[in-house]
């Protein structure tokens, strides 16, 4: 009768062993990423290897903004996201033309915030290096510049798509909040474009990626900025989805679990309801 009796209940508990919730972690590439300027607010680099963040010599009116998103459909409407990271690989700081040597050597704050409308990503900077990329190129259809969430050729009086309405706000509409920081230095050394950053989980990022989950409309991705944009010559440049290597494209980290469907859950109450059947009738066999 013992064996019976353990028999039933190891199928209770497989049934409900089933029906738990599974962690997992996935990593997805970057689905679009641009960078647009305050100081030429109708310029764009949406096919360019590199995006940059933060000012150039010119300080304040120099100050460039990097658009990033991510495609989360793999990850299933039901899940509950516990942790997220960003990775971002740097590919020049201001002022070593790409070499690794000089340049800015103060340590810089970096932030994402969610961005609140949709942006584009088109054709400007195809073919061009990273430090090429600092050059000025025309937008294409769909892209994002300072003035406009998505320009159109046919239509190009800017904005062509303001960021908002009835007003426009140049230069994104994104969350107060910050999602995410990071400090990123000057590494000092030719290999500086192999060096990731990274920007981990807070509160507010969890949130960003639960809403996106859930409402997948609302995903904008996010915009990247200095915290002093006014510093000249602070800027950094990130490897974008372009740079021709998979090691140094931008990746984010989701680790997720699975919430138990109603029919899992409905199953493993079965299971251990036909456990608990079973023992009690084995018990009064004794």
């Amino acid at each position: 009768m013992m064996h019976k009796t353990a028999m039933a209940l190891a199928i209770g508990i497989s049934v409900f062993a089933s029906a738990r919730v599974q962690a997992t972690v996935i990593t997805v590439g970057s689905s679009k990423d641009n960078t647009i300027y305050k100081a030429n607010p109708n310029y764009s680099l949406g096919a360019g290897p590199g995006m940059f963040v933060g000012a150039n010599n010119a300080g304040a009116s120099g100050n460039h903004r990097a658009l990033i998103a991510f495609d989360l459909s793999a990850i299933p409407k039901n899940a509950v996201v516990t942790d997220v990271q960003l990775k971002l690989v740097l590919a020049q700081v201001a002022g070593t033309g790409g070499t690794g040597v000089g340049g800015d050597m103060t340590t810089r704050e970096i932030t994402i915030q969610r961005l609140l409308t949709d942006w584009g990503e088109g054709s400007s900077g195809q073919g061009a290096g990273v430090s090429g990329s600092a050059n000025l190129f025309d937008p294409g259809d769909d892209d994002a510049t300072w003035n406009s969430a998505k320009h159109s050729v046919t239509n190009p009086t800017p904005p062509s798509v303001p960021w908002s309405t009835p007003v426009n706000t140049p230069g994104g509409l994104f969350a107060d909040a910050i999602s995410s920081s990071a400090w990123v230095n000057n590494p000092g050394n030719t290999q500086l474009n192999n060096v990731p950053f990274f920007w981990n989980a807070t509160p507010t990022l969890l949130a960003d990626v639960q809403g996106w989950v859930q409402n997948p409309g609302s995903n904008f991705g996010w915009i990247v900025r200095g915290v002093d944009e006014s510093a000249a010559q602070s800027y950094r440049a990130f490897w974008t989805k372009e740079a021709g290597d998979s090691a140094k494209v931008p990746m984010l980290e989701v680790t997720f679990t699975t919430v138990p469907e109603p029919m899992s859950i409905g199953l493993a109450a079965m299971g251990i309801l036909l456990a608990t059947c079973l023992v009690r009738r084995s018990g009064r066999r004794l």
